[in-house]
């Protein structure tokens, strides 16, 4: 199996910051999430928009397709890329994902297309697995650019709120760093309680 890594965003909200670059706990995002996934998959695919700055990083870097198009491009680029039937697909900027939660969603799609967790009302259609054969329903509605677009053509089943908090209770691997203030709370803060309790 594949983890894909998109980090190909513009980070309007972030100053147009590279969030992959932002550190916490002494390594950046990027090498946090390299380090947490290497142990879990064969591969690991980071989507990119320049890819010069992650050459150093033990993974397979690719250029997004067509740069600027949002995370349906960044996923469709990953699935070509990827040498496997199953992918599990993250953002560079959710620090804190459970690899136990990953595992099991990765390795528990059976014979769909897409598992995708859901809780609260909510879906997480960028902490998810996908099939290589999403490709080209993905191709059909790339235009459309919302990354649930293409999931009217293709088999989607859900991991339900009650089995993904057997795994993650506070769902922690649904936050995402999307601000500059949002960073510079954990940063300033020892712990993280407040910024938990923030997204509980």
């Amino acid at each position: 199996m594949t983890c894909i890594i998109l980090s190909g965003g513009s980070s309007r909200r972030a100053g147009g910051l590279n969030k992959a670059f932002l550190t916490i706990e002494g390594e950046t995002f990027i090498e946090r999430k390299i380090r947490q996934f290497t142990p879990l998959f064969d591969e690991l695919v980071v989507v990119v928009r320049e890819p010069e700055p992650y050459r150093h990083l033990p993974a397979l870097i690719v250029a997004d397709q067509v740069p600027g198009q949002g995370p349906l491009m960044g996923l469709c680029t990953g699935l070509k890329k990827s040498s496997s039937d199953i992918n599990f697909v993250t953002t560079v900027d959710s620090p804190y994902m459970n690899p136990e939660l990953t595992a099991a969603l990765a390795n528990n799609i059976g014979d769909c297309d897409v598992l995708i967790p859901r809780h609260g009302g909510y879906i997480e259609p960028l902490f998810a697995a996908y099939r290589r054969s999403c490709i080209p329903s993905i191709e059909k509605t790339l235009s459309e650019r919302k990354v649930t677009s293409f999931f009217r053509y293709v088999k989607v089943k859900y991991a339900e709120e009650e089995m993904i908090r057997r795994f993650d209770p506070e769902l922690r691997s649904f936050i995402n760093i999307n601000s500059i203030e949002e960073y510079q709370r954990i940063v300033e803060s020892r712990h993280d309680d407040n910024f938990r309790r923030s997204h509980s």
